[in-house]
């Protein structure tokens, strides 16, 4: 998916996107995102990761810049007519980051007022323009993982503001299997491309790969008489020992 998902092409950036929504007006936004669908669409490119629509409170969070400004309200009218925009181009828009991705810090508490009010409103904004998909935060909502949080990503997002599309993961951002259970569906960035050189950023699941069966690893070695009821690595690591005895 790196060849089919991009941020905003660098024209946006050409275009007025001074980080304020006030200074940005519906049919500015709209058109702006008609040209990122558009150059998208000219690339091949199926997701774009736009809008960002996350609230600029905190003087210090480095990607302030990226927002709309402070206003929720703003923020999320903005956002609905740039999804508006990019999606008339037949490229589907990714609003981010969910939720409370409004600092630089790793951990954030925020009560459940403040946040229906204030930092989910901008995404209900987006599923109400018909915003295809949704990607997760890096950092723990309330003590959990934003990727792998059940209030959030299900009760929230699926239950009370009936988002239908699917949601991925920020670059990096799965930590568990049982993530895909608390609602995400897609992790990000999935595996290198062939022939990539110098560090990526790691998958959770590419890093931990899910073991062969023991009756696969014993048909591949020819050691029938193991054991076909032991799974996993202890059955690899077993299989090993008697391989090395068996050339001793």
């Amino acid at each position: 998916m790196d060849r089919g998902s991009a941020d905003a092409p660098p024209i946006a950036e050409r275009n007025g996107y001074d980080g304020s929504s006030r200074h940005l007006q519906p049919q500015d936004a709209e058109d702006n995102g008609l040209v990122i669908g558009r150059e998208d669409r000219a690339l091949g490119i199926d997701v774009s990761l736009q809008p960002f629509v996350n609230i600029d409170r905190d003087l210090e969070f480095a990607r302030a810049y990226n927002t709309f400004g402070e206003d929720p309200f703003l923020t999320g009218e903005i956002g609905a007519v740039e999804i508006k925009g990019i999606q008339s181009q037949h490229v589907m828009a990714q609003v981010k980051h969910f939720v409370g991705y409004d600092s630089d810090g790793s951990s954030t508490y925020i009560d459940d007022q403040t946040l229906h009010e204030v930092y989910v409103a901008p995404f209900d904004a987006a599923i109400r323009a018909g915003v295809s998909s949704i990607m997760c935060s890096y950092n723990r909502l309330n003590g959990t993982f934003a990727c792998g949080n059940d209030s959030t990503l299900t009760k929230i997002l699926r239950d009370e503001i009936g988002f239908k599309g699917f949601v991925t993961s920020d670059w990096g951002a799965v930590h568990a299997v049982n993530f895909i259970n608390a609602g995400l569906d897609m992790e990000m960035p999935g595996e290198p491309a062939p022939g990539a050189t110098g560090w990526v950023t790691p998958s959770f699941f590419d890093l931990r790969p899910v073991p062969p069966p023991c009756t696969l690893v014993a048909e591949a070695t020819g050691h029938r008489h193991v054991r076909r009821s032991h799974p996993g690595r202890a059955c690899q690591r077993r299989l090993e020992r008697r391989r090395l005895r068996c050339k001793a």
